[in-house]
């Protein structure tokens, strides 16, 4: 599944980041094509289950 990731940076400004293919670069072992780079940002999510426990809202470890 792709799905865009939309920010709110600093400035209040909305963003959409979005995954890119480039047949010149076949992985993060390979350095970057563009700026020779070997490290690399990432973004990672996941998701959960929120729910209330004694009129509080809690995340969810058992579901």
């Amino acid at each position: 599944m792709n799905s865009p990731v939309q920010i709110i940076d600093e400035s209040g400004d909305e963003r959409e980041l979005t995954g890119i293919e480039r047949e010149d670069w076949t992985g993060k072992s390979d350095p970057c094509p563009e700026c020779g780079g070997q490290e690399f940002n990432h973004v990672s999510t996941s998701g959960g289950r929120y729910g209330r426990r004694d009129g509080a809202v809690v995340m969810r470890s058992d579901f």
